[in-house]
This record gives C-alpha cells, structure tokens and sequence, in this order.
C-alpha cells in the first residue's frame, strides 16, 4: 500500500485559514476542564463501592479465565490418554517400540513429568524408561484405581499422592480401555503439583495465593505440601464460602479481614480454584482517584459551561467517535472506517487512521496465513517423522544367509517415503518365507498400517507351506479393526531353495515373479486375491513352480513396471524382461543389478517410490 503524505505547506495554509488551528489551544484548555469536571462527578456518583465491584468484576473475570485454562488443559490431557488407551486395547498386536513413541508424543506435547502405559498382559511401559522398585504392584496404585473405577467417564484424576519412584508429589490423569473379563489398557499421566500451582498462579499475579480443591473439599493443590494429604477446605476459613458453592457450583466470593476469597468451578474435573486476593488490589487505587478527581471538581466547574459550547462541535465529538472507532478496531473489527470528509487537522487524522487499519487488516491476515502454513508444516513434519520412524523399524535388517541357496536383495529409491514394504524369514526345515508390497494411505494411519501389517505376516508365515492361507491369516488380523483410510496389495513366496520348490499366491496384484529358465523368462501365473484389509474371508489361490539347477526367481515389488520417466513412459514388462534375461546365468546379485541399471537408465536416475527386487537360485553343488 502507498501512502501519500500531506506537504507541510499545505498544512500551514489550512492552519492560516481554518478556524481549527487558531482556537485549538483555547479549546483545549477548555476541555481539560471539562473533562475533569466530568470525570470528577460521574466517580463521586458512582462511589467507592461501586468502584469496588469494578475491580472485584474484573478480578472474577481473570480467575474465571484461569479455571477455564486449567479445565481445558486437564480435558485436553485426559482425551489424549483415553485416545491413546483405546488405541492400544483396539491393537492388541501392536509392538512396545510403536507404543513407546506414541507414548512420548503425548507427554511432551502436554508437559508431562512422567506418563505410562499399563497392558492386560501386565507389560508396563515407561516413558523415561524406569524400573519399578521390588514389590511395586500397578494394580494398587492410585492411578489405576482411578482409572478403572472412573465409573464410565473418559478418563479419571487421581488426589495428590507420593510418586514410588521419583518421590515427586503428583497427580495423575489417567483412563483405561478394552472389555470382557481381562484387565483393561490403561494410560497414565503424571502432572507435579509445584509446576500445576505455579503455572495456575501465573494466570493471575494479583492474586495472595491460588489453591484447588476437589468435589469432595480435599485440598488438590495448595503451597503448604502437609494440606495435600488429607487436608480439607472445611477446617480453613473459607469453609462457609465453600458450603456456598457447594450449593449451586458457580463462582462466590466475600470480604475477609484484609482479603478477598473466591471460589470458582473448573468445568469437567469437578474441581474449584480458591483465590486469595488482597483488599488494596481491588479498591486501593480506585479510591484514590477518587480523591483526585474529588478535588478537581471545583476548579473544573467554572470552566464547564465554555467548554462545552466551544468543544463539543469542533473537537469532543469527532474525537469521541475516533476514541469509538480505535475500541472496535482493538476488539478485531478491522472493516470500520472514520469520517474523513472534513478539510482540517481533524480529516487528515481521520484519513491516516483509515490507512492504518487497512494496513492492520492487510497485516493480520498475512499473519494468520503464515501463522496456519507454519503450524500445518509442523504437524506434517511430525507424522512424516513418527511415520518414517515406523517404516524404518519394520525393514529387515539384513539379507538371511540360507543353506544351498544364493540369495540377493535390492531396494531402490524412496525420496517420497512411499509405504513399499518387504521381508524375508528363514523358517525350519529350510524353509524361507519372501514378501513384497505396498500400503495405500499416508502419513501416520499408513505406518502404524504398516507395523501392524509387518507383524500379521511374520506371525502368519510361520503356519505353513501354503501362501494363501498366510495371506487369508494375515487378512484377517487387520480386517475388523477401527476403520481406517488404508490398504495394501502384497506377494507371498514360500519356498525350499535348496530343493527347487516354491508356492506364490498374491492380493491385489499380478505378476510379481519372473522365472528365468534355459534363455527364456516366463512370468508364473497366479490368480490375484483382493487387497488386504477391508473385506474379510476372502481367499487367496496359489500357485506352484519347480526350480532346476541354474534356474532364477525374481520377485519384484508393484511399482517396477509402472515407474515412468519425465515424459512419462513407463519402465514396463517388456524392459524389466529384457533386462533379467541379459543377466541370466550370474548369480542372483547380477540379476537384481542388471534390473536396477536397465531402470536407472530408463528414468534418469533413482525413482522417487520404494521399489523392492529380490533374486535367488539353488547354490552349485
């Protein structure tokens, strides 16, 4: 925006010529007096008690305002931990390492000084990693007492009590989940009540001190530590203004002696915060400009009656409606606009505060732009972080070694952390299991898909020979689970290198293996079964394939044939063929790598996706 200024000649022109400039300092004068005469018994009108309320209006709003705070930061607290209580019992599968970075997640973001998970199995979970002392039993805490006797509600807050461990005075809020006859999921999160008081207190810096009690008068926080252990608001002095509340549960208050007590609810908790304020912070300053202002009424009536002739018309009023005008713009309405119609110093000020509030209202919405990208990049850059994390932790850590067998593994590319996934398990007898897919979805909900998607097939390979029935085994584990915007295709090897046999069966996608025989290569044919994780019962048909002396399996990963180049052609079926065929004969490293040069030279470099090539062949005798 530009702003174009007034020259000063102009302003000397409209000075010489308007009647603004040379009555100002007179009306001014005036004014003054005026505004001191007005001042002066509109205070004594009103009295000293009413000032008073004033200020004890404006104190209930500061202390309304921090029990707010201290509600919403407890609910907050609450509904995360029952989320992350629920989600654990839901995910009964789910790794110890996942629930440990979950469990970090929330504590840090809430200010926790400690925060466990608890399983039905007894598994305890500790964020800063402790050991519980001899003889600690979770079952007779206090958080888990009053977690699982919540009696239906979402989450449960505990009295103060003495941490086993660290010797911290604590509360915890804590929530339990799961159902039928084992004992339920429960998450635990430990606030220390000097940081709660503190931070309470902070809200109001007036205020003599800042207590909380509960429903039932116990003192929850309060700066003498022996009042937390049984102490009571009855036996204090605001025991009767605590019998009042306890009436309808809205703020009270009254005069004590030298102070001023209230009591005000905090919404869900079931808590109140007991605030003493001392007298002088109310009424003292009041008074004494009441004494002033007192005092000045006599002088400023001998100017009243001028003034008000003189500056109403010319100064007050325009001056009033620009004083209205800045207290909507400091409430947000930044589309109100001053009358700049006149030609003084009156329309040029009008002028310039039009200009600014355009620029303020061009300002602020830069700023909550700004502010909405910053705060969606953070969010995106933790899930991608924690997601990444995941993906990372469920990889094989390195290509099994197999008696009378070569085997080979390659995965290539990967810049957009894309959910391909792979795995190979030596099982007994010789046995080698080899999966090779991909998860549909993003961010966090993909990963935690993932892990739990890595977990099904390990468990599921291990019932057997048959692929399909480790696919159906699999399905079935993840299908029934919360809803989730998430599925995945994937390819199941289960073979004997050593004796040349081999099973596939596949969902959601075809020709995955390519079969490299005496200079030809030939794909094996299987039946493709739907993806995995949305419908139950569904079946998987395999297919059977023999491997002779010399013979090579190439197992690939979905986005090899349809990873395009920059005027988008595909690398396709065809290409990857010729490729394998060109590295027949060489051990199944060559293959693998054969196949990856053949695809960087088609694309120009690394594909952006996961891709996943695995290779293997009887060993020579």
């Amino acid at each position: 925006m530009t702003t174009a200024y007034v020259p000063t000649e102009r302003l000397v022109r409209q000075d010489a010529s308007g009647s603004l400039g040379r009555t100002l300092v007179l009306r001014l004068t005036l004014a003054t007096g005026a505004v001191l005469l007005a001042l002066g018994v509109a205070l004594d009108a009103v009295g000293r008690s009413t000032i008073a309320g004033l200020g004890m209006d404006r104190e209930r709003a500061r202390i309304a305002h921090a029990a707010g705070v201290l509600d919403v930061r407890l609910a907050s607290i609450g509904r995360d931990a029952a989320t992350l209580a629920g989600s654990c019992a839901a995910r009964p599968t789910i790794d110890r390492e996942t629930v440990l970075h979950l469990l970090t997640f929330l504590a840090d973001g809430c200010g926790a000084f400690d925060a466990l998970v608890l399983r039905p199995d007894g598994d305890l979970i500790p964020r800063k990693g402790w050991k519980p002392p001899a003889g600690y039993d979770p079952l007779a805490r206090p958080w888990y007492k009053a977690a699982t006797a919540s009696g239906g509600k979402p989450y449960a807050i505990t009295a103060p009590y003495t941490g086993a461990v660290s010797g911290e005075l604590l509360i915890t809020v804590a929530a339990a989940a799961g159902s039928g006859p084992a004992r339920p999921t429960v998450v635990a999160i430990d606030l220390a009540v000097p940081r709660l008081l503190d931070d309470v207190r902070a809200l109001n810096r007036d205020a003599r001190t800042v207590r909380a009690v509960d429903a039932d008068g116990r003192w929850i926080l309060h700066e003498d530590a022996g009042q937390l252990l049984g102490g009571r608001i009855d036996g204090a002095p605001e025991g009767g203004l605590w019998r009042r509340f306890q009436h309808d549960r809205t703020m009270v208050w009254e005069h004590l002696d030298d102070r001023y007590a209230l009591i005000a609810p905090v919404g869900e908790a079931g808590w109140a915060l007991v605030v003493d304020l001392p007298t002088a912070a109310i009424d003292g300053a009041a008074w004494r400009v009441t004494g002033l202002f007192a005092a000045g009424t006599g002088l400023a009536l001998a100017v009243l009656a001028l003034a008000v002739w003189l500056t109403s018309r010319s100064i007050i009023l325009p001056v009033r409606r620009l004083a209205a005008l800045a207290q909507r713009v400091r409430g947000g309405d930044l589309a109100a606009r001053a009358d700049d119609s006149r030609d003084d110093e009156l329309g040029l000020l009008a002028r310039r505060f039009n200009e600014l509030i355009a620029a303020m209202h061009e300002r602020d919405a830069m700023r909550g732009r700004l502010a909405e990208a910053q705060s969606a990049q953070a969010r995106l850059e933790g899930q991608l972080t924690l997601a990444n994390d995941l993906r990372r932790a469920v990889r094989p850590a390195d290509t099994p070694r197999v008696a009378g067998a070569e085997l080979a593994v390659r995965r290539i590319g990967g810049r957009l952390g894309t959910g391909s996934f792979h795995d190979l398990l030596t099982l007994d007898g010789g046995r080698l299991a080899l999966v090779v897919g991909e998860v549909q979805g993003d961010g966090l909900p993909a990963a935690l898909f993932l892990a739990q998607l890595a977990t099904a097939f390990r468990l599921a390979c291990r019932a057997g020979d048959d692929p399909g029935r480790a696919l159906a085994l699999a399905n079935t584990q993840l299908v029934g689970q919360d809803e989730r915007p998430c599925s995945a295709t994937a390819a199941v090897v289960l073979c004997r290198p050593a004796e040349g046999r081999l099973a596939l069966a596949c969902a959601g996608r075809a020709h995955p293996l390519l079969v490299l025989r005496a200079g030809r290569a030939e794909w094996l044919q299987v039946s493709q079964g739907g993806s995995l994780g949305r419908l139950a019962d569904l079946a998987f048909p395999a297919a059977q394939a023999a491997l002779a002396a010399g013979e090579t399996a190439l197992l690939v990963s979905d986005g090899v044939a349809t990873a395009a180049n920059a005027a988008g052609e595909r690398f396709g079926e065809d290409r990857l063929v010729r490729a394998a065929l060109g590295a027949a004969g060489r051990p199944p490293e060559g293959v693998v790598d054969a196949v990856a040069r053949a695809l960087a030279a088609h694309l120009g470099g690394e594909p952006e996706q996961d891709l996943v090539l695995i290779a293997w062949r009887s060993a020579p005798a």
